[in-house]
């Protein structure tokens, strides 16, 4: 009995000590600077980098831009209306961070 009475407290103590260390105020949230000043001129850049790099860009209507790489064509069926497809695509920020994979 003492044994699990000691086992208790010792998880309460580090249940204590991560929910203390979990509200410290000590990190930013990285999300913080994203604002639409800053995006512009991180899109501007990029587009810029990107046609130094000669590489072929589209946009969709809502202002997404994407890199279609075609270098990698399948050898299967044609798509057709209604058929299902699996998509293999990786979907970033321009600094890098992944949003959907």
């Amino acid at each position: 009995m003492k044994k699990l009475n000691g086992i208790f407290k010792g998880c309460a103590f580090i249940m204590i000590v991560v929910l203390m260390t979990s509200c410290l105020k000590d990190q930013e949230d990285p999300y913080a600077a994203y604002t639409p000043e800053r995006e512009t001129t991180l899109i501007k850049n990029w587009l810029a980098s990107v046609k130094l790099q000669k590489i072929h860009l589209d946009s969709t209507a809502t202002g997404i831009y994407y890199i279609a790489d075609t270098t990698k064509v399948g050898t299967g069926p044609t798509v057709k209306s209604g058929n299902n497809v699996t998509v293999k695509y990786t979907g970033t920020y321009l600094d890098s961070i992944i949003f959907d994979a």
